[in-house]
């Protein structure tokens, strides 16, 4: 299995980030996207400051290993497949939340894994 792809979070891969008042960091706005840097499709996803289930797929192992360091500070991720190549993606992300159940989102880290279509 090859190791997935790490990028830092920008605006070609995330394109809808928004700037916060509440934090100097760009952030995830309403229906957070993914476009591929490979296909060009745009795959929108979801995050919370619940974790999810990680998904079962091939890129797993790989993934959990390039994004251990985050998760261990509290980072969140959501895991999800590219509408167009079926690669397997992963958002990691910061959770601020600024006043009681009020949170804002702040991209990470994102992985990309091999193609499969």
């Amino acid at each position: 299995m090859h190791a997935p792809t790490v990028h830092e979070p920008s605006p070609e891969l995330l394109p809808n980030l928004t700037t916060s008042q509440r934090v100097n960091y760009p952030v995830f706005g309403d229906s957070p996207v993914f476009k591929c840097p490979h296909c060009q499709a745009v795959t929108v996803f979801d995050v919370s400051e619940f974790d999810e289930p990680p998904r079962d797929f091939p890129e797993l192992a790989a993934f959990d290993k390039a994004s251990r360091t985050l998760r261990a500070r509290g980072c969140g991720f959501r895991d999800f497949d590219c509408e167009g190549c079926g690669r397997a993606v992963r958002v990691v992300y910061g959770i601020f939340e600024f006043v009681m159940s009020s949170y804002v989102f702040i991209p990470e880290q994102v992985l990309i894994g091999a193609p499969r279509r």
